[in-house]
């Protein structure tokens, strides 16, 4: 599994979460393209033959699988603070070209304030953040509920 949309596919058609994006956002154009974009970085696919078209044909595939839906930070009031329910997973949508989630983690609530628990690149490791800034979700999130 290479991109977050694809896990979130087979976590749902299993019944282990559901995502609820499309019911307080908006749908965007999502294209899938980044690893076939950047196979030649990825030396491993270089040693079997049919990666590049097993790889375009996996991102034909979630092209196809949508719509994706996003909520754009203007969305992102008080209002959808209060509807976020603690565990949720938050993912930030990329604005990288072909690439569907730049990261995710969990809502944490603590009384009335929303933070996010996520893997740190910086700190490398998880760390209990702020909720993402506008900046930082400049091209929206995604929600997801946990059954």
């Amino acid at each position: 599994i290479f991109y977050f949309s694809e896990l979130i596919r087979q976590a749902e058609a299993y019944g282990l979460l559901e995502e609820y994006t499309q019911r307080y956002g908006e749908e965007y154009g999502q294209t899938f393209s980044y690893l076939s974009d950047h196979l030649m970085f990825l030396p491993q696919f270089g040693r079997e033959p049919t990666a590049r078209e097993d790889v375009l044909a996996m991102e034909r595939q979630l092209d196809e699988s949508g719509p994706y839906y996003r909520i754009a930070p203007d969305m992102a009031t008080d209002e959808l603070a209060n509807i976020i329910r603690h565990g949720d997973i938050l993912a930030i949508v990329s604005d990288r070209k072909g690439e569907d989630v730049l990261k995710a983690g969990f809502v944490f609530k603590q009384g009335e304030e929303v933070k996010f628990i996520h893997a740190s690149m910086q700190e490398k490791k998880v760390v209990i953040d702020a909720f993402p800034s506008k900046e930082e979700m400049r091209k929206g999130i995604r929600l997801f509920s946990i059954h």
